[in-house]
């Protein structure tokens, strides 16, 4: 306790026993501990924080049993805590208000509620509880709980909401502002890591800098599972990344993943006039798509074979058709089939055959790191599909067209 308070205070200890004088009106026993505590110093950060010049008001009561009434505290410290506990081995039911503000609240069976505001709140209260207790995770039913400013270290984090849920296995706590939104679990089971599932996440990285941020991180958190669905990472006194969060946005919608945002390429088509009726190929297309999975480029060539119908299209139109195909995130077989399917809706084909080889960065840049593997799809349509002679001549052109042999990309 000495290393949290220091210092003396005048203390009022009150005892008062049930009284059978008319006009008294003291049903109950119980115990009064009350002071300003001036001339204590609170060494705890905050909100418990103090200097011994500031007076703030302690009080504790507390009634014991009594006619079948099990034990009770209730409690106020200042304008930072006041609430009620119903005891009986240990705390098991009660609420906490935390701030000034009237409140509507009342105890539920089995709970300890939580409601109110905190104007700020510095993270490493929680290091110093644990160096004190053997903290134990509660099932805390934190109702609505608005804190003006977290702190750890210098980094802040402006006006959040909390509200918590319980489960067997976790406390968790979902916790929203205009730097983050999602949930921590923190483990009920002893050993279990805590977990951190964000919506998203935005760190301003100039409030880190000469900061012991992540020293007091370190000390602060036991190993964790961390997981977010969006990251925004804001430099602002990084002048190479200042804009780059526009560029990429601009690159994915305008460049990168265009095939969703762009109709098709009018495509022109022209009568087979003088009834051509051989097949022929084209390729290699260049293929240059997104692995939906991890994000990471496929890069490749495509080959493609046409037994023609009555009409035809521009050479230069199947180029176009497998970029605006090609130019969304998706995985590599279904690219196939949309190129095939594009293909047969525009030329009016007896038949079509496409094969895609590619590079998966997701394999050469990550993961396994494999640096010599490529895929291969195919689809045939029609003739390909349905006359043996004339899907072996397709696969047999292929294996004199540039880039398909030998392992070359």
């Amino acid at each position: 306790m000495r290393d949290f308070a220091s210092g003396s205070s005048a203390t009022l200890i009150q005892f008062a026993v049930p009284s059978f004088i008319r006009d008294h009106n003291i049903q109950r026993s119980y115990i009064n501990i009350s002071s300003d505590l001036l001339g204590t110093e609170i060494n705890l950060p905050d909100p418990f924080f103090k200097v011994k010049d500031d007076p703030t008001e302690l009080s504790l009561t507390f009634y014991p049993p009594f006619a079948g009434q099990i034990s009770s505290l209730r409690f106020k410290l200042g304008e930072i805590f006041r609430g009620k506990f119903n005891l009986s081995n240990e705390v098991t039911e009660g609420f906490i208000i935390a701030g000034k503000e009237k409140q509507s609240i009342s105890i539920e069976k089995g709970k300890i509620s939580l409601i109110g505001n905190i104007k700020r709140l510095d993270l490493s209260i929680f290091n110093s509880f644990e160096k004190a207790i053997n903290t134990k995770i509660v099932d805390l039913d934190i109702k609505k709980l608005e804190i003006n400013k977290i702190t750890l270290s210098n980094f802040s984090l402006p006006r959040t909401l909390v509200r918590s849920k319980n489960s067997v296995r976790f406390l968790e706590l979902l916790v929203s502002n205009q730097n983050l939104k999602g949930s921590f679990y923190l483990p009920k089971i002893i050993n279990q890591a805590p977990i951190i599932d964000l919506d998203f996440l935005n760190f301003n990285f100039s409030e880190f800098d000469n900061s012991p941020f992540a020293d007091a991180y370190g000390n602060l958190l036991p190993p964790l599972k961390f997981k977010t669905n969006s990251l925004v990472i804001n430099s602002e006194k990084d002048h190479n990344t200042q804009k780059t969060a526009e560029r990429v946005a601009r690159m994915f919608i305008t460049e990168i993943f265009s095939g969703r945002y762009e109709t098709l390429p009018k495509i022109t088509s022209f009568p087979n006039i003088t009834d051509y009726d051989q097949l022929y190929t084209t390729g290699p297309i260049a293929v240059r798509s997104t692995c939906a999975h991890h994000m990471q480029p496929i890069v490749g060539k495509c080959y493609i074979g046409v037994f023609p119908g009555k009409h035809v299209i521009g050479l230069s139109k199947f180029n176009r058709i497998v970029r605006w195909i090609a130019q969304r995130p998706q995985i590599q077989e279904e690219m196939t089939m949309q190129i095939a399917d594009k293909l047969e809706e525009v030329t009016k084909a007896e038949g079509i055959g496409v094969v895609i080889k590619a590079e998966h960065m997701c394999m050469t840049h990550r993961g396994v790191l494999e640096h010599e593997s490529d895929m291969t799809t195919s689809i045939v349509r029609g003739k390909f599909r349905d006359v043996e002679t004339i899907k072996q001549e397709f696969f047999t052109l292929l294996q004199g067209m540039k880039g398909f042999t030998n392992g070359s990309r």
